[in-house]
């Protein structure tokens, strides 16, 4: 499953610099293991054995041996700083009358992922979410539906072909809501509603996924979908979907430090080319 081969290597766009000057040292993907994966009835199996020999000495020599399936996942940490990362979208509304009248209401709704796309395993999606109030009359706002789910991708290379496998992790989902977005003071024109986030920091990414990982053969990914029914006023309920990439970690016991235990400028440098553009 982990040749060493030529194609196992992979250049990031942090050595664009050193490969003008010709020092380049080719990044290998193989250099840290990757976490335990799957089971033996999923294709995408990481398995690790550990095993052990005690050799007795005395008037008869015997040695015994054992051996024991351990779980391995490597323990990553963030370095400092984070960088959010945020997708808007414009809401526009209007009905016969109004546009007769006056231009249709604008809303604009921004996501933001407080820490760019890293998610903890076991800890809540730092999540913000706000409506900014762009024209017209003011209306009550309120979240209706809510659901934020994690979709996995695994893909795998063998004998020439590569075969892809997509799962999908449900972290919250929540309906009927009726929860307003307020402000401090009254809503004006160009104001600012923000959403309690409270209403998701009890619920946490899964401890069983697998963290983010990428080896010659085999590749692990995630993108995390948001969910939001939002009515705006009466009878005007939208739908909007957010998607953003995610690098899942399983964190150490320093939550966020200076330090980083592995390179991540692979998965760094991937996902600022895919940073989402505002609509």
């Amino acid at each position: 499953m982990f040749p060493q081969v030529a194609e196992c290597y992979k250049s990031s766009t942090a050595d664009a610099a050193r490969n003008q000057l010709g020092s380049r040292q080719p990044h290998h993907l193989l250099r840290n293991l990757p976490p335990s994966s799957g089971n033996k009835y999923t294709p995408e199996e990481i398995r690790y054995t550990l095993e052990a020999s005690v050799v007795q000495q005395g008037l008869i020599r015997r040695t015994h041996k054992a051996t024991r399936d351990v779980s391995f996942h490597p323990v990553s940490t963030i370095r400092q700083p984070l960088h959010s990362l945020k997708i808007s979208k414009t809401v526009n509304l209007s009905t016969i009358a109004s546009e007769l009248l006056c231009p249709p209401l604008t809303y604009e709704v921004e996501v933001e992922l407080q820490n760019g796309p890293f998610l903890l395993l076991g800890h809540p999606i730092a999540l913000g979410v706000k409506i900014m109030h762009m024209n017209g009359e003011k209306n009550a706002i309120s979240l209706q539906d809510f659901q934020t789910m994690l979709r996995e991708t695994t893909e795998i290379r063998a004998r020439g072909s590569i075969q892809g496998f997509t799962r999908s992790w449900v972290v919250q989902t929540m309906t009927n809501l009726r929860q307003p977005l307020v402000a401090a003071n009254r809503p004006t024109v160009g104001s600012v509603l923000e959403l309690d986030d409270r209403l998701w920091s009890r619920h946490c990414v899964p401890v069983h996924l697998a963290p983010t990982f990428e080896t010659c053969n085999l590749i692990r990914r995630y993108k995390l979908e948001i969910r939001l029914g939002i009515e705006f006023g009466r009878n005007y309920t939208r739908i909007l979907e957010f998607e953003f990439p995610a690098y899942v970690l399983l964190p150490s016991f320093t939550r966020f430090t200076q330090s980083c235990v592995g390179s991540l400028e692979p998965i760094l440098d991937r996902w600022e080319r895919h940073v989402p553009k505002k609509e």
